[in-house]
């Protein structure tokens, strides 16, 4: 029976905690961190290109035209196409709808948002992670001055760590855009595309020849695509990845962040 009646002041006191003392628990957690590690409180961010830039050819202002076509097929809310194309006009870019009139082809496509579990600065989507001891014995203290109130207050304790290391987690959000930028170059471009769908066939087993002999016959048919033509941009693809982390950040603080980064690194990226 005491046995009985100490398990359930166990429940009782979990969820009187877990129901009323979370946000204060939440407090005295981030006032730990902020003693221990002050930087995880701090939003950082940072922009990352997977590939060196190429060497653009300067022009005069009269041919600084670009052609800007920016999409996002990872279905997210980041809509940058607007504020991409006013950041290109306010460096003294001319947008153009034309390509035959374009000095430069500015293509962008948001291919991954979200959470990074791994929490590694982009690295994992770029090619493609307190105390419990000395609270649990106050705990323990206030709950009993026994054996019994000493193991109450320690599972209870691991309880409340558990929910606290949900709710007080340094996480990160992470944007992939890949690019394909082109410049019109004198004369023109020889391009040679190669398909990625090349299929094959290749099939083995005994055979029999109407004279009795036998043996085993082998075959293999492979078959590709390709395709040879004159174009007047030379092209370059790359990789960006911004990515912010903080304590407990959330989905709301992350966007607007993300979207102000991207608008900036794709703007910046002609000469």
């Amino acid at each position: 029976m005491r046995i009985r009646a100490t398990f359930s002041a166990l429940a009782a006191l979990a969820a009187v905690l877990l129901a009323t003392g979370c946000a204060t628990m939440d407090k005295a957690y981030v006032g730990t961190v902020k003693a221990v590690d002050p930087d995880q409180l701090r939003l950082k961010q940072e922009s990352r290109w997977l590939n060196p830039h190429p060497n653009f050819r300067l022009v005069g202002e009269d041919k600084m035209k670009v052609y800007v076509r920016v999409r996002d097929s990872s279905g997210s809310d980041l809509d940058i196409s607007r504020e991409v194309r006013m950041a290109l006009e306010d460096q003294g870019y001319t947008l153009t709808r034309n390509l035959d009139d374009a000095q430069y082809v500015l293509s962008a496509d948001i291919r991954y948002y979200g959470e990074n579990s791994h929490v590694d600065g982009g690295r994992a989507t770029m090619t493609a992670g307190v105390g419990g001891a000395v609270i649990g014995g106050i705990i323990g203290k206030q709950s009993n001055r026994t054996t019994g109130g000493a193991m109450v207050g320690g599972l209870v304790t691991g309880l409340l760590f558990d929910t606290l290391a949900q709710r007080n987690k340094v996480r990160e959000f992470d944007v992939v855009v890949d690019t394909r930028i082109g410049e019109r170059v004198p004369g023109g471009v020889h391009t040679i595309r190669r398909s990625e769908d090349d299929s094959s066939l290749s099939h083995s087993g005994r055979a029999a020849a109407g004279g009795g002999d036998s043996g085993w016959a082998a075959g293999e048919l492979e078959e590709s695509q390709r395709a040879s033509f004159e174009e007047d941009f030379l092209y370059s693809q790359n990789r960006l990845v911004v990515f912010v982390q903080k304590l407990n950040l959330q989905p709301e603080e992350a966007a607007p962040v993300l979207q102000e980064r991207m608008i900036r690194a794709l703007s910046n990226v002609l000469p």
